[in-house]
């Protein structure tokens, strides 16, 4: 099997390859602020279609990738632009919680399990408290798309010109991302011609769920015993000086409360809880 540093830079080897880009960033323009020092990476940048959109509207993100040679033909087109060339599966090289927005654009289904998983928690450590990430994967309807394939024992992963190729449903997307580690903000499955070629695959807007941005509200529904296990569990390890896990069990059993993605328990303790 061919690694994928090989595999890319043969593929980016074609002549004539410049970066173009669809719109599907334009949805989240409120998240990019005009902050000149805001913190954009993205992650598998190929030969730079999101970080041209992203630096003609004034950003400068980083574009990493696997691939000398994709980044090479990126700054070609782009030639301001930061690059840092390293592959994912080994780690992600910026400090925790350094990154503002984190773009990964059909580039996070070469791997398999273990490696898929290792890499999406590094993401989440990397993301600040208020990150986003953005995301494309294969959809599972590619699948007829890709020609000769050959599946493993894992059933969403196969093999195809030499490299493994996830894909994805609902179901494994909410495996990867799971809900107690990540806030969806969006989620859609759709169809679109990129490289001239039909391809199906999913959209996914998250924020990571951490310790300091989870707090009780009030509802009508008694939250359940994972969801009061979970709040105990995080304040005991997190913020054991602000609020003891025994009282916010307390709170959560005898108030109606429910654990949602919003505010932080500063904000909580500053509000009487």
């Amino acid at each position: 099997m061919k690694s994928l540093k090989e595999y890319w830079n043969h593929s980016f080897q074609r002549p004539n390859m410049k970066p173009t880009y669809d719109n599907w960033l334009d949805k989240y323009s409120k998240e990019f602020n005009d902050e000149a020092n805001m913190r954009i990476i993205d992650l598998g940048c190929g030969i730079g279609n999101n970080s041209l959109y992203l630096s003609e509207r004034g950003f400068n993100p980083i574009a990493c990738d696997i691939s000398e040679e994709a980044l090479r033909k990126l700054k070609g087109s782009i030639p301001d632009c930061k690059t840092h060339c390293f592959d994912m599966s080994e780690g992600i090289p910026f400090d925790k919680g350094s990154i503002d927005i984190l773009i990964a654009d059909l580039s996070l289904h070469y791997f398999d399990e273990d490696t898929t998983n290792k890499i999406i928690n590094n993401i989440h450590s990397a993301l600040n408290t208020k990150g986003l990430l953005l995301c494309r994967l294969n959809s599972t309807k590619e699948i007829v798309n890709k020609g000769e394939v050959q599946q493993s024992q894992d059933k969403y992963l196969y093999k195809n010109e030499g490299i493994n190729r996830r894909f994805f449903d609902q179901s494994e997307i909410e495996r990867f991302f799971s809900k107690d580690k990540w806030e969806y903000m969006y989620i859609e499955e759709y169809e679109l011609l990129r490289y001239q070629n039909k391809k199906v695959m999913w959209e996914i807007a998250l924020k990571p769920v951490t310790s300091s941005n989870i707090i009780f509200t009030h509802r009508a529904i008694r939250p359940s015993v994972h969801e009061k296990h979970l709040a105990v569990e995080l304040v005991q390890r997190t913020h054991p000086h602000r609020l003891t896990a025994s009282r916010l069990a307390a709170d959560a059993a005898l108030s109606r409360w429910d654990i949602v993605n919003m505010g932080t328990l500063d904000e909580m303790n500053q509000e009487g809880e």
